[in-house]
């Protein structure tokens, strides 16, 4: 929906609620249908910094469990589901599983790293008289 509120089956809505504590309580629960829900877990993990709760986040095929220190899953065959799928959400204690490692970071190869480089400079405008007329850069009256 191009300049307009996102569906409230998307997690570019649903997420920001979650980064404004919409779950501030304990027994909170929420369950609804979403698209994409892999894309609430990073609103999930930011929203968590000063809290002592844990969040679980589960759809079918998933199950995760975030704090402010630990990312825990029992279940992500199904974590990259287009949707839409129900997702519930609640506060609890900690569920069992795995520990995701958390990484400040990616670790990308120099190889990648180039790949990605080459792509970036396609974008580049030249910095010529013809492509700053054409629109490029600040155009002539550059004062800011």
């Amino acid at each position: 929906q191009a300049l307009g509120q996102p569906p409230k089956t998307n997690p570019l809505y649903i997420g920001p609620a979650l980064s404004d504590g919409a779950w501030a309580q304990q027994n909170w629960q929420t369950s609804q249908p979403m698209h994409a829900p892999a894309l609430l877990i990073p609103f999930a993990a930011l929203s968590l910094a000063d809290t002592d709760i844990w969040l679980h986040i589960a759809w079918e095929g998933v199950s995760l469990y975030l704090s402010k220190s630990d990312f825990m899953y029992s279940k992500i065959d199904q974590i990259h589901t287009a949707g839409p799928i129900e997702v519930r959400i609640d506060t609890g204690a900690a569920g069992l599983g795995e520990t995701f490692q958390k990484s400040s970071r990616a670790q990308i190869s120099k190889e990648c790293y180039r790949g990605l480089e080459r792509l970036a400079e396609k974008t580049y405008a030249p910095a010529t008289e013809a492509s700053r007329l054409s629109g490029a850069g600040a155009g002539l009256n550059d004062n800011d």
